[in-house]
């Protein structure tokens, strides 16, 4: 036994003897040609050791500040729908989201100090990731021992995580956005990456996606230290330098969304309201985000602006139903925005106020008020989200879609003496897409529950006939798209009556009735027949010459 352990501490004494140097990768013994030591050393080096220096001190002299314009709005957050807080902001041109998990040792301030560190034109990525239904740029307790994950549509970090750390899932989050446009994008960049043949990290090394995130935080800092620093990047890493520039700066944009407020400061009507706005999430775990809004006192406009490249400059004003007592604004709301996008078309979903809320604040105006305000509104950021202002409509569903024929058929030109320009615009939409609406107030076709709703339980009759939109069908009523089943509670005759003035006043329609389909389906997928009424849709606006670009079918 003491001659083995004797000869054990011999051996590791050997062993710690020699140098560290003997310990490196032996080159192939058929390899003759041995390269000088200098090299070989620069080769070795990575682009983090380089730059070390260029990490220190990241951001702090940057100037551009945050602005938060909203918040904290309570949420169920998209990564396991735990509670907590989000808030809207701005910085420079870019709008984005914030949201902070409940009982996390992260404030806001500490947030918007590290978007404020990260270069101006990373903070493109918060908005990539604010879709209307993600959280934008969100600290977690805990990512199941990550420090952050990034994605097309999230950045999600725990609460120490630093900005760097962002920098690196900007990478990613640009990365797979630009991915829409360029599905070929990753296998690229690992062309260009063994070109450069310059090692980022041994992270970096690890896949061609963890290099380009590795690229982009070392990017950043390079880009925080100065002209110099990044030139000598350049230098370094020339094919990869180049396409991270093309992705952070000039990649086309993805479908963007946010929401804006419809009437600046109160809306007419509702100064002094204190009644609080409730959310209901109706989706029971069906897999489908499904929420109704009750006692809106502040409309809003969510917009839908599909990618520039396939964006057709039309629009549609997207009304939800909810029988004038709530909006349903997913399932009749933003899933149609999404398939709008599809098809190249902008979705803009009109959260508007319910005539009677809690104490019956509201008359029977209001709808109609803000539908008109989202039409203008429309016209007149028409440049600005890209917009033809010949190619603005309206779509409905079930009570939206009595509010959205309410518009075809009670609209004005403008008040050209109004002091706010977007009054001097006309109400008119273009056109109009009827989804198993609403139309009549009638007792024999109407709808009991949202006439009620909206004038009263014992309305005056010249209400009722004014609110019963098929009485008001002349030759200038915009064309009408229009759906409906024979097994739907809201009876087809709705649809059919406003068809038939459609034709008596020679105004183009189109109605088609399915014998299936019910009521509330939207745009989902079923057995039903009526769930093809979106392809009608399509193949109507093409023949209207309303412009969309839909996917091309390979």
């Amino acid at each position: 036994m003491k001659k083995i352990t004797i000869a054990l501490v011999v051996a590791l004494a050997l062993t710690l003897s020699v140098s560290p140097d003997a310990w490196a990768e032996k080159p192939d013994k058929k390899d003759t040609k041995t390269k000088p030591a200098a090299k070989k050393e620069i080769k070795q080096k990575k682009l983090f050791h380089i730059f070390r220096e260029a990490f220190k001190d990241f951001g702090a002299t940057n100037t551009h500040k945050v602005k938060i314009l909203s918040g904290p709005t309570p949420v169920k957050m998209r990564n396991g729908r735990v509670p907590g807080k989000m808030w809207r902001a701005t910085c420079g041109k870019y709008r984005f989201k914030m949201t902070i998990q409940d009982g996390t040792k992260c404030d806001i301030e500490t947030l918007t100090k590290r978007v404020e560190q990260l270069p101006m034109s990373y903070i493109r990525a918060c908005e990539v990731v604010s879709d209307v239904r993600e959280d934008g740029l969100a600290i977690y307790f805990n990512l199941n021992g990550a420090m952050a994950h990034g994605g097309k549509q999230y950045i999600n970090t725990v609460p120490h995580a630093p900005s760097i750390v962002i920098a690196h899932e900007v990478g990613h989050a640009l990365e797979q956005a630009a991915r829409e446009s360029d599905p070929k994008l990753i296998e690229k960049w690992g062309k260009a990456s063994k070109a450069d043949n310059q090692s980022v990290s041994g992270y970096g090394d690890t896949s061609d996606s963890e290099n380009l995130a590795e690229f982009a935080k070392v990017y950043a800092a390079c880009l925080d230290k100065g002209p110099e620093t990044l030139k000598e990047l350049k230098k370094l890493s020339p094919r990869r330098f180049s396409m991270w520039e093309h992705i952070l700066l000039r990649a086309p944009t993805p479908q963007r969304s946010w929401i804006q407020p419809l009437w600046p400061g109160d809306a007419p009507g509702s100064k002094g309201i204190k009644d609080n706005e409730k959310i209901t999430d109706r989706s029971g775990g069906k897999g489908h985000l499904d929420r109704a809004a009750e006692n809106v006192h502040k409309p809003t406009l969510t917009l839908h602006l599909p990618a520039k490249a396939q964006a057709s400059g039309a629009a549609v004003i997207i009304c939800p139903g909810g029988g004038y007592s709530r909006c349903v604004f997913d399932k009749e709301g933003n899933d149609v925005a999404s398939w709008l996008n599809s098809i190249g078309v902008a979705g803009i979903v009109l959260k508007y106020r319910l005539p009677r809320p809690q104490g019956h604040v509201y008359g029977h105006k209001v709808p109609l008020m803000d539908l008109q305000r989202a039409i203008r509104t429309a016209r007149a950021n028409a440049k600005q989200w890209g917009l033809k202002t010949d190619q603005i409509g309206v779509m409905g569903f079930s009570a939206g879609g009595h509010l959205a024929s309410t518009a075809g058929t009670h609209y004005d030109a403008g008040n050209a003496k109004a002091t706010d320009p977007v009054d001097k615009l006309s109400s008119r939409p273009d056109f109009m897409l009827l989804i198993y609406p609403v139309i009549s107030f009638s007792d024999a076709v109407g709808h009991g529950g949202s006439r009620a709703n909206l004038l009263g339980a014992k309305p005056d009759p010249k209400l009722v006939k004014l609110y019963s939109n098929e009485l008001h069908v002349t030759d200038k009523t915009p064309p009408t798209f229009l759906v409906t089943t024979s097994d739907d509670p809201i009876k087809a005759e709705n649809s059919i009556n406003f068809y038939i003035a459609m034709r008596k006043a020679k105004a183009p329609a189109e109605l088609h009735i399915y014998e299936q389909g019910g009521h509330g389906y939207g745009v989902r997928k079923s057995k039903a027949s009526a769930s093809g009424w979106p392809e009608n849709c399509m193949n109507w606006m093409k023949s209207r010459n309303i412009k969309i670009r839909p996917p091309k079918r390979r």
